[in-house]
Formats: C-alpha cells, structure tokens, sequence
C-alpha cells in the first residue's frame, strides 16, 4: 500500500529523485490504497474518476470519485467491497443498486414489456406476438357455396376441431349483388345453445371482409351459415366463398 504524493519536489539529487518516482508510482499502481481521502493528502489532486481503495474498513472499499453527480451520491462512490482475508470482492452498495435493476442471467421475473426486434430466425429465439398470432393460429373455417345464391337456411355446416374463436367474415363471390345486399349469417351450435354473427357483400361489390363481435367456438361443435338476403335486381354469390379466419 501506499499513498504519496504524485507531485515531484524541485532539488532532489538522482537518488532522491529515483525514491520518489517509484514512490509515486507505487501509489497509483497500488489504486492509492491506504485508509486516509486521497483528498487529504498534500500533492494530490482528487480529480473526477480518481479511484481508491479505502483500507480504513474491513471489507476494503474500492471507490470512485464522482464530483459531477447529483448531490445525494457526489463524491466518493463505493463499487466493490474486497476482503483483504479472503479476497472476496462483491459489489458495494452503490453498484449493488444497479445490479438489483437488471434481470440475471439465471432468470427472473420482468416487471414490464420488452419489444423484440423482429420475428425469430433460430429456433431457440424468443418470439413476439405478433409472429405467435399468425403461425399458431388454428385453421381456419372455410365454406364454398355453388351457383347462384338462394335465400335458404342450413347452406352448409362444418365441425369444429378444436377450441377457437373469431372475430371478422371473409367472402367473395363471382358475381356482385345489385339492388341490395348479399347477407349471410353464420351461427355456432352447440347443443340447444346457437349465436349467430351477420355479414355483407355490398350491394355492387364481389367481396368483403366484415369485423364482427369475437364469437367463441369449441372442439365438437358446428358452425352453419345461413342466406338471409341476395340482390333484389341481380341475386348475387355465385361460387360463393365464406372463410373465417380463427385465433385460440
């Protein structure tokens, strides 16, 4: 340990001079380590990032001097704590703050969101929502409805396979409706239990996509689709396609 002044005396002879070089060398190589502020000592100047080790406690502390810093922390600053015994060093308490904020490597629990850069490449890499929402959404339900629509219940059905749900009707025809609307509704049934959402091709339009009030459906059920309107002048739908697309 030592703690001498940096600052070199005018007059020494060669000796001399050679002494207090390898003294002031031994102080900053050493990190100033000895139990008095470095600020105390005549001939050094404690300047900001001046770091020392305070030998005046047991641990040891191994601080930085930030001058710069808000009130409540300028000053000497305690990183790590070393114990001259064992030489165990563990971080002091001001990097220990800073620490306690980041999530080991180990895991843990985050407290807020994180936005990932884009969709996984590799395997093992995390995936954002948006990439689990369109590669693990089940199949969709897909109708297919020949020839020109007809006002008629009971169209067509299918099973459900698995628990899903949706919230908009895709449909396209060959032909446009003209004079009023195509409108078809799509009902789940599930035992005596039916709900039913509507949907529309515009009056002079082939296709449409239609939000509609999330409907939930579960494995084993059915879901029907129902014409209740075509175009007054021009009945419309021919090859009609209705797709639902679902989400878990």
């Amino acid at each position: 340990m030592a703690q001498e002044s940096t600052v070199i005396e005018e007059g020494l002879d060669g000796t001399s001079f050679r002494n207090r070089v390898n003294e002031a060398l031994v102080s900053v190589g050493t990190t100033y380590a000895g139990p008095t502020d470095p600020n105390e000592i005549p001939g050094i100047t404690v300047e900001e990032g001046f770091q020392w080790i305070d030998t005046n406690t047991s641990p040891w502390l191994y601080k930085l001097y930030v001058p710069t810093a808000s009130a409540a922390v300028a000053g000497w600053l305690t990183l790590w704590e070393i114990d001259p015994t064992t030489g165990a060093i563990n971080p002091g308490a001001t990097l220990q703050a800073l620490l306690d904020g980041k999530l080991s490597l180990a895991g843990g629990t985050m407290t807020g969101a994180i936005t990932l850069p884009g969709n996984p490449s590799g395997a093992l890499e995390a995936a954002p929502k948006q990439y689990v929402d369109t590669v693990s959404r089940p199949a969709p339900i897909r109708f297919q409805i020949r020839g020109n629509a007809e006002v008629q219940n009971n169209v067509v059905q299918v099973l459900v396979s698995e628990d899903s749900q949706f919230n908009a009707v895709h449909m396209w025809a060959d032909d446009a409706p003209v004079g009023s609307d195509l409108v078809i509704e799509v009902t789940r049934l599930r035992g005596v239990t039916t709900d039913s959402r509507s949907a529309e091709i515009l009056d002079g339009t082939t296709s449409r996509v239609k939000s509609v009030t999330s409907l939930e459906l579960v494995a084993g059920g059915r879901v029907r689709v129902d014409i209740t309107g075509v175009g007054s002048t021009t009945p419309g739908g021919n090859d009609l396609l209705v797709t639902l697309p679902l989400t878990a």
